[in-house]
């Protein structure tokens, strides 16, 4: 009796089991690896059909010394057309009946003593061992029998993002401790069923060709953070931060698995800020930024940071790749109410000879109109030479390109703090007689 398989359930049915794979995940793409047994002189690899045009074929390794060479076998071209001459089984009358194909092209079979058209898709084809419905990737190699890792490269598979949480309960204070949380996304784009026994992602790599046009993927629900292990740091391999996951999971095709990351205490600090190029004599009257700044933990991948006080949601950012220790600054925007005001006043301009003086006054003023205390942040940096002074208690702080004033002013409280700048540019001195010519005259 023949065997009968449907061409459809051939097609398809490489997603309808879940592959073990070692999964490197990198913002764009990821590195596929599988454990493969080599017996003979002769191994295959077809690609499942599902992974379709994701797959990067030139990125196909197979980790064995003993490869002598390998080929590409392209598909068959058309499987009625290698059946032509031959029965197979179609779908006619409401039952199956045995016929023989006559033409490919235009889809005739003759069925007893009729011929009749029938589409492709109503054919039953006998056992189809031996035939290659997709391209196939064939190893030539001595006869050692083995383990090997087969890998390659899809754009299937992205770490697609990292979503941060970043929550504060306490309003009242300028600084305060924040539970910092995070999710890393796992985005599957191809219907490639993977375990993943193994997976480590990547920041920091480049990113290549990303194809935004495939279909949105539904979203898998996630178990809470505390009950799941999360993604821990690796360490670096030339530049690359590594983060293992250490718990196998399945990654379904079509869906995108968040991951429990980041799970940190930072102290926060809530700023108003201001931070503008130093010009001498700009009078300016402006809102302030509201900043929250703390110190890295940990390693921190590129992502955005959603902020919440006491549950409440203020806003979302974008945070670039940031190192460990390194000091973290997110910007939410400027403040309604508070403002400063800064006035210049050009104090005197003396010319001589040799050189002009120029000397400002600056003041700044800000006012705190809110009901709880806040922390006040001034910076002016320098792209000129000038020189600073201001009295010890103004608490500014100066650096070689850049001065620092910050206070936290308790409801109702103003700041007003005032520093001298002075410039000096040395005048060049005109030559006696340059190029001969007459010193007095024309």
């Amino acid at each position: 009796m023949k065997k009968i398989v449907c061409l459809t359930a051939a097609l398809l049915g490489s997603g309808l089991s879940a592959r073990a794979s070692e999964l490197n995940i990198y913002p764009s793409f990821a590195e596929v690896r599988e454990t493969v047994q080599l017996n003979g002189e002769q191994f295959d690899w077809t690609p499942p059909a599902d992974l379709g045009s994701y797959l990067q074929p030139e990125s196909l390794e197979l980790d064995d010394p003993n490869v002598l060479f390998m080929s590409l076998l392209p598909p068959t071209p058309s499987l009625l057309e290698m059946f032509e001459g031959k029965e197979v089984q179609v779908w006619f009358n409401e039952e199956y009946v045995t016929a023989t194909v006559v033409s490919a092209n235009v889809g005739m079979f003759k069925i007893g003593n009729s011929y009749v058209q029938i589409a492709s898709s109503q054919v039953l084809y006998p056992n189809l061992e031996g035939w290659r419905i997709a391209a196939t990737y064939s190893w030539q190699r001595a006869p050692v029998v083995r383990t090997a890792q087969l890998q390659y490269r899809t754009r299937g598979v992205q770490w697609l993002q990292t979503r941060y949480t970043l929550g504060l309960n306490q309003d009242e204070n300028t600084s305060a401790q924040a539970n910092l949380t995070a999710w890393a996304d796992i985005k599957n784009e191809s219907l490639v069923r993977y375990t993943a026994v193994k997976a480590t992602l990547f920041a920091g790599f480049s990113a290549s060709a990303n194809d935004s046009s495939v279909s949105k993927p539904k979203i898998v629900a996630t178990a809470p953070v505390t009950t799941r292990p999360k993604i821990i740091s690796a360490g670096e391999v030339a530049g690359l931060q590594k983060f293992e996951y250490p718990n196998k999971f399945t990654l379904a095709g079509r869906t995108t698995m968040s991951l429990p990351f980041v799970k940190s205490q930072p102290q926060v600090k809530r700023v108003l800020e201001y931070s503008n190029q130093f010009y001498a004599n700009a009078n300016l009257q402006t809102g302030l930024l509201r900043m929250y700044r703390f110190k890295a933990e940990q390693i921190l991948p590129q992502g955005e940071v959603t902020l919440r006080e006491n549950g409440q949601l203020i806003g979302a950012v974008y945070l670039e790749n940031t190192a460990l220790g390194s000091n973290v600054k997110l910007n939410f925007g400027k403040d309604f109410d508070t403002k400063l005001v800064r006035s210049a006043q050009l104090l005197e301009r003396i010319t001589s000879r040799t050189q002009i003086v120029t000397k400002y006054k600056i003041n700044f003023l800000v006012k705190n109109i809110k009901t709880r205390a806040v922390n006040i942040r001034l910076n002016e940096w320098l792209c000129e030479t000038w020189k600073f002074s201001a009295a010890p208690n103004q608490g500014f702080v100066f650096s070689n390109n850049s001065f620092v004033l910050e206070r936290e002013l308790a409801a109702g409280q103003t700041l007003a703090a005032t520093l001298i700048a002075t410039k000096t540019v040395s005048v060049p001195m005109k030559p006696v007689n340059p190029g001969g010519a007459n010193p007095f005259g024309c």
